[in-house]
């Protein structure tokens, strides 16, 4: 069984920065942690979170934010060394062996794609100003899965743009909102997706409604 990424912080002081997160990866079966990331010898907060295995699993891309700054960082997973920062962003997810999509460090409404190791990010998905991006899943057949917050106060509901619709964004217009499929329940807002393998389910967080409020009640 392989490994799991995760990020993790600590608030005792004699142990770690506290409020500091880092990167580790656990064995299911054993037990075993890791540690990916480490900066605690630095005097800048450093948070790495929001890890992704690389379709190879020889890579983990992360969001690093360093003051007010957040970054999409690509690490060697054997040894957590940085290899590449890709720019700019946060949540990243593998659409390929080489390519990111990611949210837009500026901009909650976009998802952006990148090539690791060269050439510039392009917008891959632009929704209306005032929504926002809330996770993003990936599956090649399904496609880009992600928390999609629309301007109205109504429930967050999940939008699936289709693998097709990514592989024609890439290098052409983004898409838009017409293109994206949107999965939903009353009165429940469903964001942080993540696709089972086969692609026939989603795995989601739940948010249910009350007094005008949402609350959070698992996934």
């Amino acid at each position: 069984m392989a490994e799991i990424v995760y990020f993790s912080s600590t608030h005792d002081a004699t142990l770690d920065v506290p409020g500091q997160d880092d990167i580790f990866a656990v064995d299911p079966q054993t037990g075993r942690v890791r540690r990916l990331t480490d900066d605690s010898s630095g005097l800048e907060l450093v948070c790495d979170r929001a890890p992704a295995w690389s379709p190879d699993r020889t890579r983990v891309a992360i969001q690093r934010g360093v003051s007010s700054q957040v970054e999409v960082v690509v690490l060697d997973a054997a040894t957590g060394r940085r290899e590449v920062t890709v720019g700019p962003g946060a949540a990243p997810v593998w659409v390929a062996d080489d390519r990111l999509a990611y949210l837009d460090a500026y901009a909650p409404h976009r998802v952006l794609t990148a090539p690791v190791g060269s050439g510039e990010p392009t917008v891959l998905l632009e929704l209306p100003e005032g929504a926002a991006v809330v996770g993003l899943g990936w599956h090649p057949e399904q496609g880009l899965a992600f928390g999609y917050d629309d301007p109205t106060d109504a429930p967050a509901t999940v939008g699936v743009l289709p693998a097709a619709r990514v592989a024609a964004a890439v290098p052409g217009e983004p898409a838009g909102p017409d293109d994206v499929v949107l999965l939903g329940r009353v009165a429940v807002s469903l964001v942080l997706p993540d696709w089972h393998p086969g692609g026939e389910r989603l795995a989601v967080a739940e948010y249910r409604w009350s007094g005008g409020e949402p609350e959070r009640t698992g996934v």
